[in-house]
């Protein structure tokens, strides 16, 4: 079964202002990817990197989106000493530390790196040593498009219908009415969001967050 890792930026895709074209249409690769994985048709991996970018997300609704989502992804890919030394390798081929980390669990557990990140499908690009399948989601979907199973999404109508039975019977009318309050349509860009935090760490600063159990970086 094939494992893919999908990095941080396309978990928080759905969450992004999906009113800009391309974002909406990575969001919906993003969802597709993510049916099929519940059906069973290929293997999500995240790792304990994934958990620190989580633990640090600023915007804290999608914190709390993304720690629903990675709370149901079964396969974790841990830290491990050669993971770090690796990741010091891609550091120095000017990768971002995060990102950098990010490429080197994939390399230990997984065989796609699926990131909306343009900037780092360039640069991992140029490392000539670098032995995995790495795409943007939306692309890389299109091309294995004729082998997809067929795939049956709920409507928009039929998951809103279906929600709010959950809910009225588990929150109660007045708890019902407030969630329904709260909905939105996404905010902002994530990928960009983190472009401007990234160089405030390295891969030993991350790898000492999760050594160290809080998966806060300081």
């Amino acid at each position: 079964m094939t494992k893919i890792y999908l990095d941080n930026c396309c978990l928080n895709r759905p969450f992004d202002d999906q009113t800009q074209p391309r974002i909406h249409l990575e969001a919906e690769a993003v969802k597709t990817i993510l049916k099929l994985y519940e059906q069973g048709y290929w293997e999500i991996v995240i790792s304990q990197v994934s958990l620190v970018e989580v633990r640090n997300v600023k915007d804290p609704s999608k914190r709390q989106k993304l720690q629903y989502i990675v709370s149901q992804i079964r396969s974790l890919i841990p830290l491990s000493e050669p993971l770090i030394q690796r990741a010091k390798y891609f550091e120095s081929n000017r990768l971002e530390a995060m990102d950098a980390m990010h490429l080197a669990c994939v390399e230990q557990g997984a065989e796609v790196f699926l990131t909306v990140d343009d900037k780092l499908l360039k640069r991992a690009s140029l490392i000539p040593d670098l032995n995995i399948n790495l795409a943007n989601p939306l692309i890389w979907l299109q091309t294995i498009f004729m082998n997809l199973p067929n795939l049956t999404l709920k409507t928009d109508y039929q998951i809103q219908q279906l929600g709010f039975q959950i809910l009225i019977k588990e929150l109660g009318i007045v708890d019902f009415i407030q969630f329904i309050q709260l909905f939105d349509t996404g905010a902002g860009d994530y990928t960009q969001d983190r472009a401007h935090w990234q160089s405030d760490y390295t891969v030993d600063s991350i790898a000492q967050a999760i050594l160290r159990g809080d998966y806060i970086l300081k």
